[in-house]
């Protein structure tokens, strides 16, 4: 280690460093044979004093005048808490997002976990957000100021270095819609894949979530009335949705040989796994609307994506001039302000709205 920064104190052979937080923290040196050794002791915080360095020093140079090599303190590497920590979370939960996640923190693996600094954090951080979303660099924050909580907790390290790192501020907001037309054009692209033509088809007419379509049973559907009960797995609560005459019939020649209990995407006794249906989609939608339209396949704001037809779903309803409490209804969204996000009515729109109004006054 560098004796950088190192101060001398009053005792002989006790060093301390102070860090940009006002931690300070305790080194002793000494010789083994024409080795000269820098060893760190501790933190102020966590109890090491000037006198227990000396009395630690003496009992290592007194091994050495015996002869013996004194055992040197081997600092604990990020690498080490973070190996602690997700064999912990394993025996909690799924941990496979978060072994995931800490490949982005390679580079701290090396250091003594007591040396990282927010700066350090900050630097790689800085470099994933060239190609990682706000939302994925807030998880790897989160996996860090874990791996040094649980440390803490254990009583392995005494602060958390990272504990001020601020999360980024996510944009959930998707600009990326279709029209009407352009819904119809990626309906008839897709009519013969059954699976994939219901998948698409329920997302349009419904606006429903990929995981509210894939729980679709026939169940479910009442041709009589012309709905659907969905269910909104985020508050686990059930909702409404319509559909007209021309759905109705092709639902009708879609699903009538499923099973009541089977789910209509898919035909099976279990839902498909929710990313199925989305990647076979996203080649149809990436041919019909990205490419054309130069989107770069990292544009996450403008990309049209499965969760996009829930978007245009709910713009769709609001350039026809459906009110914007009907809308969040036909959405199932908790409130008012989760709908205005969602749905901005088009030019055209507000300027037919415009021009009524200056009609009525002007005569």
């Amino acid at each position: 280690m560098s004796s950088t920064n190192l101060v001398k104190t009053s005792v002989a052979g006790v060093y301390k460093r102070k860090s940009e937080d006002g931690e300070t923290t305790y080194y002793i040196k000494y010789r083994i044979g024409k080795k000269q050794v820098l060893e760190r002791v501790g933190t102020y915080s966590s109890g090491i004093r000037e006198a227990y360095c000396r009395d630690l020093r003496n009992e290592k140079l007194h091994l050495i005048r015996r002869g013996e090599t004194p055992t040197l303190k081997k600092s604990l590497l990020f690498s080490d808490i973070l190996k602690s920590y997700l064999d912990y979370a394993y025996t909690k939960k799924d941990v496979k997002h978060d072994i995931y996640r800490s490949k982005h923190l390679s580079k701290l693996l090396k250091y003594p976990a007591h040396s990282i600094t927010e700066t350090m954090l900050e630097t790689i951080l800085r470099e994933k957000e060239k190609r990682l979303s706000n939302t994925t660099i807030n998880h790897i924050i989160t996996l860090a100021k874990s791996v040094y909580n649980y440390a803490i907790k254990k009583g392995v390290i005494n602060k958390n270095p990272l504990a001020n790192i601020k999360k980024r501020k996510i944009d959930n907001k998707r600009v990326g819609v279709l029209s009407l037309e352009e819904c119809n054009e990626l309906l008839n692209t897709v009519r013969y894949n059954n699976d994939l033509y219901l998948f698409t088809l329920l997302s349009i007419a419904t606006g429903a979530r990929v995981a509210t379509v894939l729980s679709i049973r026939p169940m479910d559907i009442d041709f009589a009335t012309r709905t659907i009960r969905l269910q909104n797995h985020k508050v686990s609560r059930g909702y409404y949705a319509y559909f007209d005459d021309k759905v109705c019939e092709i639902l009708i020649s879609m699903i009538r040989h499923i099973k009541p209990y089977h789910y209509v995407v898919g035909n099976k006794d279990k839902p498909q796994d929710r990313n199925t249906q989305p990647k076979k989609l996203q080649k149809r939608l990436d041919t019909l609307f990205n490419i054309p339209r130069g989107i770069h396949k990292d544009d996450r704001k403008n990309k049209i994506v499965a969760y996009s037809l829930r978007h245009s779903f709910g713009s769709n309803l609001a350039n026809n001039g459906v009110s914007p409490f009907i809308i969040k209804e036909l959405m199932d969204h908790s409130s008012l302000s989760m709908t205005e996000r969602y749905v901005k009515p088009a030019s055209k729109i507000k300027r037919n709205a415009v021009s009524e109004l200056l009609n009525g006054i002007m005569g």
